[in-house]
């Protein structure tokens, strides 16, 4: 009976957390999603000359997609991939030939070759500095103020999950939804705020995860119970 019982308890570990036994790899992720996604200002060598163009990313995993832009390419999209600091990816234009990607993620730098256009030449990027907007507005003027998108991440026996947060804030209640690939999509459900408090419940297919912390210098931070789970987790505004 014990055996079947403790059989019984692991297999609902595996199937809630889905991420277990690559714990690891999806910590790593998620430290990996701390240097790349957001704003980057680049530079490509284009026949002796440089153009300057911008970039967006966002990383989810492996997976790596957003924006770029530029004078002369106009407005595209990007998808491809980071594995251990290395980029590989597609921009792809409405108006002109898309461009492929290569580099090496190093100090908040990128630095690689692109190929477009029968050519391949170089290309670089630096990271755009954090604004502190949303730190000031919240710390002086609505300290309540969650609504938005936010990157969390839940941490239980050194694996780390990455969940999309949309919430809104409506006097002291919180709605909105939750996204992940380990845990699927739904809705956020029982979610208060007070006092720069926060908690609300997610139902997946797996568990019924309650989460509860606080709001403080723009990020919120705490635990969240799942029954035969529990750990803790964050989340920052995108």
């Amino acid at each position: 009976m014990k055996s079947a019982i403790y059989g019984i308890a692991l297999m609902l570990v595996f199937s809630f957390v889905g991420f277990h036994h690559s714990g690891r790899s999806y910590a790593k992720s998620a430290h990996e999603t701390d240097k790349i996604s957001g704003d980057w200002d680049g530079t490509v060598e284009a026949v002796g000359t440089k153009v300057a163009f911008k970039l967006n990313f966002k990383l989810e995993g492996e997976k790596l997609t957003g924006t770029v832009e530029s004078g002369h390419t106009g407005a595209g999209t990007i998808s491809g991939t980071l594995k251990n600091g290395k980029l590989n990816f597609t921009a792809t234009f409405a108006k002109h030939e898309s461009i492929s990607f290569k580099g090496e993620l190093k100090d908040e730098k990128i630095s690689g070759e692109y190929t477009t256009e029968g050519r391949t030449e170089k290309w670089e990027a630096t990271k755009k500095a954090k604004t502190e907007s949303f730190a000031t507005t919240t710390n002086n003027t609505n300290s309540n103020d969650v609504s938005g998108d936010w990157d969390a991440f839940l941490v239980a026996q050194d694996a780390t999950a990455p969940v999309a947060l949309k919430l809104k804030v409506e006097g002291n209640k919180i709605t909105g939804t939750f996204s992940s690939e380990h845990l699927g999509t739904g809705a956020i459900e029982d979610g208060t705020l007070e006092n720069g408090k926060i908690g609300f419940t997610m139902k997946t297919p797996q568990a019924t995860i309650k989460v509860w912390g606080v709001l403080k210098d723009g990020k919120l931070t705490g635990d969240f119970d799942a029954g035969i789970m529990k750990g803790k987790w964050e989340a920052k505004r995108k």
